[in-house]
């Protein structure tokens, strides 16, 4: 059994990190990395195509990254070409090429996360204060079917309806 390994640092946008690629003459082959994303804010999806020469044959890895994150991807199978076509693959260029993909969705996500949390905490401390100064109240939901005793109460910033009277 013989075999083809390629060894190398690769990187696009704020990923970078080894890789490594074996072919075996049995037809199998590996593809493993240990990637790292650089960014702080979001992180990124990448495909790793591996083509053997002019051939149109080859393999993807691909994944996903959070920000500064660091994590092992591998890939392994069979590929008949391989096999048959020892000679070529263990003689063609192998070119490896990484495309980045920023995770636009999870950087807005994150900036509405804390928008949301600024406003929720704005909302409830201002319900604190009234609260504490006897203002507003508890109370359930209104737009509740009575018929669902599902738990749902919301802040009513306005004082308390009056008791009955006795």
């Amino acid at each position: 059994m013989q075999q083809r390994e390629i060894a190398r640092p690769i990187s696009a946008g704020d990923v970078s990190g080894p890789i490594k690629i074996t072919f075996y003459s049995t037809g199998h082959w590996f593809i493993s990395t240990r990637f790292h994303d650089d960014g702080v804010i979001a992180g990124d999806s990448f495909a790793l195509g591996v083509a053997i020469g002019d051939t149109g044959h080859g393999q993807t890895l691909a994944g996903e990254l959070d920000a500064d994150e660091t994590k092992t991807f591998e890939r392994n199978g069979v590929d008949d070409f391989v096999r048959a076509n020892w000679h070529k693959v263990r003689n063609s260029e192998i070119r490896i090429t990484l495309k980045v993909d920023p995770d636009i969705g999870e950087a807005i996500g994150n900036v509405v996360f804390g928008l949301a949390i600024a406003v929720f905490f704005a909302v409830v401390g201002k319900s604190a204060v009234k609260a504490a100064q006897g203002q507003g109240h508890w109370r359930r939901c209104p737009d509740q079917d009575p018929f669902d005793h599902t738990p749902c109460v919301e802040w009513d910033p306005n004082p308390p309806p009056p008791s009955p009277g006795p």
